[in-house]
């Protein structure tokens, strides 16, 4: 019986803990904030909450990989080493990004503009087309992200 009581006890206290894995690294947080923004004012309700969003930044041993979406479980990892290295434009691209695939369940778009600049943020590698995201940009992309 004492053992039944311990084992309802510990469920308990894990199931009234404070969930802290599913949160957002505070290092992240102001680029949640901004794509919270970018979509409000494109008429989308934003809440991470509701979708179970989570981000952290680890180092991500593939060096192929820089930032990743799981998108059955609505987790965002940043590689350490590559975001330590990044401008802030660089590092709300990245957040968009892959906020495009967990929040918004976009696919990669590799379109090119007649110039050979990307059409979308979404696009797969720099290598597919020329990356136009400078804060002169950003709405235009903004816009195509949230309505393709």
């Amino acid at each position: 019986m004492k053992r039944i009581a311990m084992l309802l006890f510990v469920s308990l206290l894990i199931s009234c803990s404070d969930d802290s894995e599913r949160a957002i690294d505070p290092d992240l947080q102001e680029y949640f904030d901004l794509f919270k923004e970018a979509g409000d004012a494109r008429g989308f309700e934003i809440d991470f909450e509701a979708k179970n969003i989570t981000a952290e930044i680890r180092t991500i041993v593939d060096n192929s990989i820089l930032g990743q979406c799981f998108t059955n479980s609505k987790e965002i990892i940043i590689d350490r080493g590559y975001w330590d290295g990044l401008s802030e434009i660089d590092r709300e691209f990245l957040i968009f990004h892959e906020l495009g695939h967990c929040y918004l369940d976009r696919g990669h778009l590799d379109t090119d503009n007649p110039d050979g600049t990307c059409i979308s943020m979404m696009h797969s590698s720099p290598q597919v087309c020329d990356g136009n995201y400078f804060p002169e940009t950003r709405e235009i992309y903004w816009d195509e992200l949230f309505n393709p």
